[in-house]
């Protein structure tokens, strides 16, 4: 999962919401909850998700900061993006906007590991499902458009650099 996201650029997150969705929506039989939906605005809908997964986990943990982490990293993430994209900045600036942005990518994913891992443990021992560890369609093509994704984000801030 760390993997995955970092190297798409955050895009794997979209499908690891809604396999968590899908598994919350089957768990409570919630027909309000529509897995693919939700996904799509993950960001938006994680903090959601870290709640009920502390519902129904039962694990007596908060992952509220966890989901607000998410929220606020990609905020930073998109707001980077677009002064990169709209306004005219130094070289210093570019190459300050673009480290920042890389370490935005790389402590994102970390803040889903604690939520993971109940995921993982509600699923093994409540649902009696073993964890799933092949890679599947949907997951190899959300990898390789997340990984072109980011390949042109960073070709964005290397084009912004080398313009000076």
């Amino acid at each position: 999962m760390i993997i995955c996201t970092i190297l798409t650029g955050g895009l794997y997150t979209l499908y690891w919401g809604f396999k968590n969705w899908d598994i919350y929506q089957k768990a409570t039989n919630d027909d309000d909850v529509v897995p693919y939906f939700r996904a799509m605005f993950f960001n938006w809908t994680a903090v959601s998700l870290f709640s009920k997964i502390n519902d129904i986990t039962e694990t007596g943990k908060s992952y509220m900061f966890y989901g607000l982490a998410c929220l606020l990293i990609f905020a930073a993430e998109i707001t980077i993006c677009h002064s990169v994209m709209t306004e005219i900045l130094d070289k210093d600036m570019v190459l300050r906007y673009g480290i920042i942005l890389f370490l935005l990518m790389l402590i994102y994913p970390f803040f889903l590991v604690p939520v993971q891992i109940s995921i993982n443990k509600y699923t093994t021992e409540i649902l009696k499902k073993p964890l799933e560890k092949e890679f599947y369609p949907w997951e190899i093509i959300i990898s390789v458009l997340g990984i072109v994704m980011n390949l042109f984000v960073w070709g964005v801030f290397l084009d912004a650099y080398a313009r000076f």
